[in-house]
């Protein structure tokens, strides 16, 4: 998050908690803790925040329990919006690894399915009478062939696709 960024999101806590900027300005040096809630804030993606923010404001979440000092908020806010972070980047690791086949492996699959597909074609044309049973173990010898890589396609298959 940029420090642009950062300081509109506190921004938002304030106008909901004054408090917040009370605390701030009964400091000594209040300025340079705002700017070390800022750095604080930095390396969190601002989604994240903002969504932390936005529950804050809509009062679903309390920016500090009741127990905790005001010049908590700052890490607060940054384990709840690493936490969200964490909980994306797992899901999107798990949406790679259980849900998008590796390239070769989903080329393979389409190749198989139609390979398949080709077969059931093939075996409607042997009951339909369109094709004798050795043209068949023929086509499907070719097709297997084919399948593997060790063949490139037959005209009769191009026909069929």
């Amino acid at each position: 998050m940029t420090p642009i960024q950062t300081k509109e999101q506190l921004r938002r806590v304030f106008t909901v908690y004054p408090s917040f900027r009370t605390y701030l300005e009964s400091l000594d040096d209040g300025a340079a803790t705002l700017e070390s809630w800022i750095r604080i804030l930095a390396l969190c993606d601002e989604e994240d925040v903002q969504g932390v923010v936005d529950e804050i404001c809509d009062g679903l979440r309390e920016p500090v329990s009741k127990f905790q000092k005001p010049d908590q908020l700052p890490f607060n806010l940054r384990a709840e919006a690493c936490d969200r972070r964490a909980k994306r980047t797992k899901a999107t690791e798990q949406d790679e690894k259980y849900h998008q086949p590796i390239r070769s492996k989903a080329n393979q699959w389409l190749r198989q399915q139609r390979t398949g597909r080709i077969a059931i074609q093939l075996g409607v044309l042997v009951r339909e009478g369109k094709l004798t049973r050795e043209e068949n173990d023929r086509r499907m010898d070719e097709l297997l062939e084919w399948d593997k890589g060790r063949l490139t396609a037959p005209a009769w298959l191009e026909a069929m696709q």
